[in-house]
């Protein structure tokens, strides 16, 4: 009986003198009270172009006043105010100019007390001067004039999925500075050039998207596409 009693008392000790170092490591935590975080970002697309990105985004939560936009590691930053919207309102933000990288950004949500959010993370292609040297300008086969004066023009294939078209300049038999888009898929072998007028030169450019979605056209740099004979 007197050793049960004893390794009980022993047992005991130990037991609330494992408390108390217990309640030692969570006092600080405990003085520092609860942390209250807000409504992270709901949903989110970003769409890049030249040195820009567009974001696009939801927030439901109404005690958010401000989103802080990180990248870089957190060295750069912009604070964007939250304007008072639905929840199913749609919010926009353009970061411009943004250098050409790879990007993760990081989004944090605080309310008028200080409360945060956790974070909202999107990685991001952001093109530029880089991207642009890298683009190539369609072959061109043949630029003539037919029998009418008429600019007639057939180019090469291309093997790039990211080319969306050609844009010609040329000046137009009004006197006006004409700029003729056509897209990829309507590429034909011997086109005419509409109202072209032979005595002034034509110039082309071939048009990227790094994607579809990206918000700016990308061109090559423009290159002759018909010369005035002398």
């Amino acid at each position: 009986m007197k050793i049960y009693l004893y390794i009980t008392i022993i047992y005991s000790i130990v037991f609330f003198a494992s408390c108390s170092n217990m309640n030692d490591m969570h006092d600080p935590y405990m003085k520092k009270g609860e942390t209250n975080y807000i409504g992270k970002i709901d949903s989110l697309y970003a769409y890049s172009g030249y040195d820009k990105v567009k974001l696009i985004y939801w927030i439901t939560d109404p005690r958010a006043v401000t989103t802080t936009i990180y990248w870089n590691d957190k060295e750069d930053s912009v604070v964007v105010n939250i304007p008072k919207h639905a929840p199913s309102d749609t919010l926009f933000t353009l970061l411009d100019p943004i250098p050409e990288s790879d990007y993760t950004f990081k989004f944090i949500n605080r309310d008028d007390q200080g409360d945060r959010s956790i974070y909202y993370e999107k990685f991001i292609n952001v093109y530029g001067k880089f991207f642009s040297s890298t683009l190539t300008n369609r072959v061109v086969k043949s630029a003539a004039l037919n029998s009418s004066d008429e600019l007639v023009v057939t180019f090469g294939g291309s093997n790039d999925s990211k080319e969306i078209g050609i844009e010609i300049e040329y000046m137009d038999l009004d006197g006006n500075s004409a700029n003729l888009f056509i897209a990829s898929e309507d590429l034909i072998a011997n086109m005419v050039i509409p109202n072209f007028d032979k005595n002034y030169d034509a110039f082309y450019s071939t048009c990227y998207k790094p994607y579809l979605e990206a918000i700016d056209v990308f061109k090559a740099d423009k290159a002759q596409l018909y010369t005035v004979s002398e």
